[in-house]
């Protein structure tokens, strides 16, 4: 099995399966951030601190995403370029939740655009047949 991205995650191991989940489950995470984001702007008090929340959230999930990914690469259960991927998204995470706690909004929503797309990436890496 190549690296390639266009070697798909092994549908049969139980590992894939890990993958697919936490990339999943992170890609949730992310557009729930973009729907309180959404209510921060329409003027929703509490939308903040649950944005907030969720950030520490998605970090998490990344870097479980990041850890899995490195293992399915290892054992030739996924392409590397799902752990290059993930390893990109969580350090713009990480970037994000910075420039979130910071208030640096010019560089925190296009971030978070970029965030987004990551995700969509992976989710088509992850669950490519």
């Amino acid at each position: 099995m190549t690296t390639s991205i266009s070697t798909p995650v092994g549908s049969a191991s139980a590992l894939g399966n890990v993958l697919r989940l936490v990339v999943t489950l992170g890609a949730i995470a992310v557009f729930g951030q973009a729907v309180l984001a959404g209510d921060i702007l329409v003027g929703d008090s509490g939308a903040l601190l649950a944005h907030g929340t969720g950030s520490l959230v998605v970090v998490g999930i990344g870097l479980a995403q990041l850890v899995v990914s490195v293992v399915a690469w290892r054992r030739r259960r996924a392409p590397g370029s799902v752990a290059l991927v993930s390893t990109l998204v969580l350090l713009a995470d990480v970037g994000q939740l910075v420039a979130g706690a910071m208030s640096l909004l010019v560089v925190h929503i296009p971030l978070g655009v970029a965030i987004f797309g990551g995700y969509v990436v992976l989710v088509s890496m992850v669950w490519r047949r």
